[in-house]
């Protein structure tokens, strides 16, 4: 058994407070963000580091059917929430391919 009570109070959680997992990986990527722009060492600064190792963009193409033009959009994102289940085709009891997760993501 292992006690979170000082990593929950070092991210300034209570103890008796239910986190989403992707709310929690923002709230740690968020503190985490800030120790590391805060210890900055002779003016770098490491507050691009987890973006740099974890971060990405989606592009978004809409294409108007009738005359084809093209708008594109483009966002930033920190995490990637993949469907895992029977919708990417799963058998029960087969093990899960994370390749296959997210070409099903990606498959317009």
């Amino acid at each position: 058994i292992v006690c979170t009570n000082e990593f929950s109070a070092a991210l300034s959680l209570e103890n008796n407070e239910m986190q989403d997992p992707n709310e929690f990986a923002r709230l740690l990527f968020d503190r985490m963000r800030e120790t590391l722009r805060s210890s900055c060492i002779d003016g770098g600064d490491l507050g691009d580091l987890l973006p740099s190792i974890f971060g990405g963009s989606f592009l978004y193409i809409t294409t108007c059917s009738e005359c084809f033009q093209q708008t594109r959009k483009s966002e930033e994102f920190m995490e990637v929430t993949l469907p895992i289940a029977d919708d990417v085709g799963l058998q029960q009891n087969s093990s899960v391919d994370i390749q296959r997760c997210v070409d099903f993501y990606l498959d317009p």
